[in-house]
């Protein structure tokens, strides 16, 4: 099978560098996470964004050729590459995936170096090759995903959540567009998204003010109140607690020298 690797390497990713939202990735990505953590969204036209953990221990397969979103709270140490495949029968199969593919690095037996010299020697390239088609193998059903049902109860709330985080939408209110009593939907948004409905909210504000903070001339009461929050200081600690970093300084590093 033709896999090309066009970039790789290890990279250490911080807040100013890592929050993108893309378009159209022509590539297909592997990512595996050394310290640190990340999160990681596809999607195509109309959907909305399909979020992964990019958590150390595990190994990840981004498809290409739809929207790419990606967003941390923190600096982390990444191993990557970029790849296409040329072969149109898995070609096929990439374009089908729905979501992020995730298998542990124990069960990959491929250290990070096989990664990050993807595209930089004929021996990466083609145990890197091997990692792909091991992954590719797990199609369609890539993520053996015991929470596909409960995924899909809790889609309309998720999706109200990461359209509306300007708004505090309580627990009840999105366990009643889950159709749930909200016991039980915290305890499903737990289990399926690995964190609470009020960090995962909190994560899409960071997300979202670091966007505005890097793209736009809005002031920070502005860029608080798109954010959800009342007043510029109450959004400025939320920030600074998350980012390490206050927003007059994280838009002033993000800002050509």
């Amino acid at each position: 099978m033709d896999i090309r690797f066009w970039l790789g390497g290890t990279t250490r990713c911080t807040v100013a560098r890592w929050n993108n939202d893309v378009e159209h990735e022509p590539w297909s990505k592997l990512y595996l996470v050394e310290s640190g953590a990340a999160r990681y969204a596809i999607a195509r036209p109309d959907e909305p964004p399909r979020w992964c953990q990019l958590r150390p221990g595990h190994i990840h397969l981004i498809p290409g050729g739809r929207r790419h979103i990606n967003a941390c709270a923190s600096e982390f140490i990444l191993h990557w590459c970029h790849f296409t495949v040329q072969d149109e029968d898995v070609a096929q199969r990439i374009a089908a995936m729905d979501e992020i593919v995730s298998i542990p690095l124990t069960e990959a037996r491929s250290p990070a170096d096989v990664i990050s010299s993807a595209a930089s020697g004929i021996t990466g390239r083609l145990q890197a090759s091997a990692l792909v088609l091991r992954m590719l193998a797990l199609l369609p059903d890539p993520v053996p995903d015991s929470h596909a049902a409960e995924r899909r109860r809790l889609a309309p709330a998720v999706g109200a959540l990461e359209y509306r985080f300007d708004h505090t939408l309580s627990v009840p209110q999105l366990a009643a567009m889950a159709g749930m009593k909200p016991s039980r939907f915290h305890q499903l948004f737990r289990l399926v998204h690995g964190t609470s409905v009020h960090a995962y909210q909190l994560e899409l504000r960071c997300a979202e003010a670091q966007r505005l903070l890097r793209t736009s001339t809005l002031s920070i009461q502005e860029i608080a109140q798109r954010c959800g929050y009342p007043s510029p200081f109450s959004f400025t600690r939320m920030f600074t607690d998350r980012c390490r970093v206050s927003p007059s300084a994280y838009r002033a590093s993000t800002k050509p020298q």
